[in-house]
């Protein structure tokens, strides 16, 4: 994809939409047959290498057409109702979002996010997610474990979320175990749009603190008004926590 050197957003690449075993499609047509790599993973028919495994999400590594690519999997949406289901009904589903507001900061020159190549997601009512795939770029680098940061990797870190925050963007989880240092530089190879972005990233603004000891600067009065109200928040849980037992009463 090109991207204007006037800092204009570069045209919008070519989407196209299919059905695929229950999952609705939206992939990038740039001449890779990506609902075909989707079906033959799902089918066992390419191997793959799992590179992590939580609750009710998965990601591999695999490699289709002489290419790597990470496919993640998310099964975390389905019934009862949860805390984020309103802002789904709004504003879609979130693997869809987060394909669209990825491709909007890479047409605005954001170089620091993997390429997105195919959302697929199972819908089980309107705009609810039961299960749900995603293609993704294989960013080459040198990674860190988690917890074994030293202090390049921490200023690298608050460096890149700062940048992501920029171009409208939320890690959701930053921690140095998604940083990678590619030879073009520091890149974020996750990215969360798991809820509204400005809540995302004041999240992430309070989880650097609170975890890592590390300040993210921002300019954003809107992302500094957010901010205030979740830590404050916070603050209220932790004194509810030490001041009121489970059932309501006082200590």
């Amino acid at each position: 994809m090109t991207i204007n050197s006037s800092g204009r957003p570069a045209p919008r690449p070519a989407f196209r939409k299919a059905e695929q075993d229950g999952f609705q499609l939206r992939y990038l047509s740039d001449g890779v047959d990506y609902p075909a790599l989707l079906a033959d993973f799902r089918q066992g028919r390419i191997e793959f290498t799992l590179l992590n495994a939580r609750p009710c999400q998965e990601t591999y590594l695999v490699k289709y057409g002489g290419r790597a690519y990470v496919i993640k999997r998310d099964f975390a949406f389905k019934p009862p109702v949860k805390k984020r289901r309103f802002w789904d009904l709004l504003a879609g589903t979130p693997f869809t979002r987060q394909m669209r507001e990825t491709w909007r900061a890479i047409g605005r020159g954001c170089r620091i996010v993997p390429e997105i190549y195919l959302v697929a997601e199972k819908i089980a009512g309107y705009r609810l997610c039961a299960d749900s795939y995603l293609i993704l770029q294989f960013i080459e680098g040198r990674t860190c474990t988690v917890g074994a940061a030293d202090t390049r990797w921490l200023a690298g870190l608050a460096a890149t979320v700062a940048k992501l925050h920029t171009w409208g963007l939320a890690s959701g989880a930053p921690h140095a175990g998604n940083l990678v240092e590619a030879d073009e530089g520091w890149k974020m190879i996750d990215v969360s749009s798991k809820g509204p972005i400005i809540i995302t990233q004041a999240h992430d603004l309070l989880d650097m603190k609170r975890k890592l000891n590390l300040e993210v600067p921002t300019c954003s009065w809107p992302l500094k008004f957010v901010s205030a109200l979740v830590q404050a928040k916070y603050r209220l849980h932790l004194w509810r926590r030490k001041h009121i037992k489970p059932g309501g009463l006082p200590r």
